[in-house]
């Protein structure tokens, strides 16, 4: 296997290829818990600025959750400043995927489009829900209320 990585004491070029592979792939499957292996976890908790929040579902739980919170992980990403020699880290694998991110604007257009239209839903669900636990009469006055403003 080909690879443009450089290997570290303890991690040769093909390893930091086959995790920035899985990875990436991860990203593209729109982050399954399934798919976030300790192994991905592990890597991913000390590279780019990020502590290790506690555990594997911590992290997922901060960056991974929904798609507004992938939105933020991938600008965090593309917004992190990099140091570390090759030889002793693995910043060339940072390197390459902050260039991949570039490359793919789409991915976090995505998840910032699905974050509005999820937002947009839940808002939309604690009116009816607020709605449900009043008279008919108020709902009525609430949602020609919201109609006028909306026809602004």
């Amino acid at each position: 296997m080909q690879t443009l990585f450089t290997p570290t004491q303890w991690d040769t070029a093909q390893d930091k290829q086959k995790w920035l592979d899985r990875f990436i792939r991860f990203l593209e499957l729109g982050c399954p818990y399934s798919q976030f292996t300790n192994p991905l976890y592990r890597r991913l908790s000390i590279m780019f600025g990020h502590i290790a929040l506690r555990d594997r579902a911590g992290f997922y739980s901060t960056w991974f959750d929904d798609a507004g919170k992938r939105a933020d992980f991938i600008e965090h990403t593309l917004l992190s400043r990099i140091v570390g020699d090759p030889t002793d880290t693995w910043s060339d694998v940072e390197h390459a995927l902050q260039n991949w991110l570039w490359g793919n604007p789409t991915l976090t257009t995505g998840y910032r489009d699905r974050a509005w239209a999820e937002a947009e839903s839940n808002d939309f669900l604690t009116v009816v829900n607020i709605l449900n636990n009043h008279s008919p009469e108020f709902a009525e006055r609430v949602v020609l209320e919201l109609l006028r403003i909306t026809r602004r």
